[in-house]
């Protein structure tokens, strides 16, 4: 029983690596990035603007790189911050987490 329940344990983990990535995929080969929203938003803001902010971002290097950065993040249970709620993406899902776990 302990050795079904290890076997699965790891087709899980894979399953989700795997969908994590596809969907990573999937978004960074969309036209676009965030940068260009706020160059949009923003018509002072010069070439070499969106250059650093692309640079700080990350959003300028290999795909699989900028996969791997954000695999790690997350795993270390970094998801970032969310600009719609203006704090923590882990702190506006912790209480809807609870919710769901209830």
């Amino acid at each position: 029983m302990t050795r079904y329940l290890a076997s699965r344990a790891v087709e899980i983990a894979v399953t989700l690596a795997l969908m994590s990535f596809v969907v990573y995929l999937l978004i960074g080969l969309m036209p676009g990035d965030p940068i260009d929203l706020m160059i949009a938003g923003d018509p002072k803001m010069t070439s070499e603007d969106a250059a650093r902010l692309r640079k700080v971002y990350g959003v300028d290097g290999p795909l699989l790189e900028r996969y791997l950065a954000w695999a790690h993040q997350a795993l270390l249970g970094n998801f970032g911050y969310s600009r719609s709620y203006g704090q923590p993406v882990l702190a506006v899902l912790a209480p809807r987490m609870l919710n769901t776990l209830q």
